[in-house]
């Protein structure tokens, strides 16, 4: 073979490697050898179909499937970062999903609960709106919206959709206590111990009542309160500690609602 043939054989081979890897799969070495980069330096791509008589419709195809990878990668990352509570981190890797698929559903929930959590309550607000326009009849996450509102001490809002979500599951036991804890800050006791009963029984309910006015500074109510919760169930632990601290240190009586029975 001569010089010249041999030398057009090997560009061909080359350019055959060259084609059929990709354009950026050869590069040579510090000692000019070609050889192929490293695994990482070559992202993977959805294929083309040669085959195919409409390659534009192909590669709009690929793009949608890359984009699609790519917001499941995010969305994996997100909830990752949530557990692990770094709630900036989710917000982020969130939109960052949204961004590669605009259309991705069930977003919009989880950024409404982390941009509560951050103090970012403008777009909690909107996040909600999204939510429940898309899920409307979802009683978790129209009472999860009612809490956004008692959280802001929006107490008539928070009513409303704590309602609402017992109007759509006449079971869900956390509308109901929030629903209690919502009309005791609205002062209409009575309507909240009847809806702490319906949960977990008159004496846990009269129990929660005298948490509620011992925070306000009814110390007085609040032990008759707990007085009524012992005659109906003797061993009712927290009421026999509530009723003891005050015993104890009358000046200093008071509580909080993480002392509730759920």
């Amino acid at each position: 073979m001569s010089q010249r043939r041999k030398l057009i054989w090997i560009v061909g081979v080359l350019l055959f490697v060259g084609t059929s890897q990709g354009c950026s799969m050869l590069r040579l070495d510090s000692s000019r050898r070609l050889v192929p980069p490293m695994a990482s330096q070559t992202p993977a791509a959805t294929p083309i179909n040669p085959l195919s008589k409409n390659k534009d419709a192909d590669r709009r195809l690929a793009k949608t499937i890359d984009a699609e990878q790519a917001a499941q990668a995010c969305l994996v990352t997100a909830q990752t970062f949530k557990h692990q509570g770094l709630t900036g981190d989710a917000i982020a890797m969130f939109e960052r999903a949204r961004k590669h698929q605009p259309d991705l559903s069930g977003i919009s929930r989880d950024l409404a609960v982390l941009y509560d959590r951050a103090g970012e309550y403008f777009k909690a607000e909107r996040e909600y709106q999204a939510a429940l326009a898309a899920s409307p009849k979802d009683a978790d996450l129209i009472n999860d919206y009612g809490f956004f509102h008692y959280q802001r001490s929006q107490y008539d809002k928070a009513a409303v959709h704590f309602r609402d979500a017992i109007r759509l599951d006449s079971g869900h036991e956390r509308a109901k206590t929030n629903l209690g804890m919502t009309l005791a800050r609205q002062k209409r006791f009575d309507e909240a111990e009847a809806m702490f009963a319906e949960v977990s029984g008159p004496a846990a309910a009269a129990y929660n009542i005298a948490v509620l006015r011992a925070a306000e500074g009814d110390a007085g109510v609040a032990i008759a309160k707990c007085q009524q919760a012992l005659s109906l169930q003797p061993t009712l632990d927290p009421a026999q500690r509530l009723v003891f601290q005050h015993s104890y240190s009358p000046p200093q009586f008071h509580v909080s609602n993480s002392q509730l029975v759920p």
